[in-house]
C-alpha cells in the first residue's frame, strides 16, 4: 500500500515546470500583443504611396518603355515624389498627432488641430 502512494505522488519539481511554462507563455503572449499593436501602429503612420512609389525603379522603367513612355512617367512621378515627400514631412506628423488626441478623447484640442 504504502507503494501505490508514493508512486502516485507528483514531484514539487512538476508544478514548478508547469507553472514556469506557463509563465513564459503569458510572457510571450504580452510581447505578440505588443509587438502587433506597434505594427498597426507603423501601418497606419506610413503613406501607401510611397512603398508604390519606392517599388517602382528606372532601370525597370527604361527596359520596358519607349522614350516618349518614359517622358510622360517623369512627368508624372516628379509631383508624385513631391506630394510623397509632403505627406511624410508635414501631413503624417499631424494624423499622429490627431490620433493621440481622438485616443485620449481630446477634442477640443482635437477640433483646434483641424481647424487651424
Amino acid at each position: 500500500m504504502k507503494n501505490i502512494k508514493k508512486e502516485k505522488e507528483v514531484p514539487n519539481k512538476n508544478y514548478i515546470i508547469v507553472v514556469t511554462v506557463f509563465m513564459a507563455c503569458f510572457v510571450l503572449i504580452i510581447l505578440g500583443a505588443s509587438w502587433y499593436k506597434g505594427y498597426k501602429d507603423y501601418e497606419f503612420n506610413k503613406p501607401l504611396i510611397a512603398e508604390t512609389i519606392t517599388e517602382i525603379n528606372t532601370k525597370e522603367i527604361d527596359s520596358y518603355l519607349t522614350e516618349n513612355i518614359q517622358a510622360i512617367y517623369g512627368y508624372i512621378m516628379m509631383p508624385a515624389t513631391v506630394m510623397t515627400l509632403f505627406t511624410q514631412f508635414i501631413v503624417m506628423p499631424v494624423l499622429g498627432k490627431l490620433k493621440d488626441l481622438y485616443e485620449q478623447k481630446d477634442f477640443k484640442n482635437f477640433k483646434n488641430v483641424i481647424f487651424k
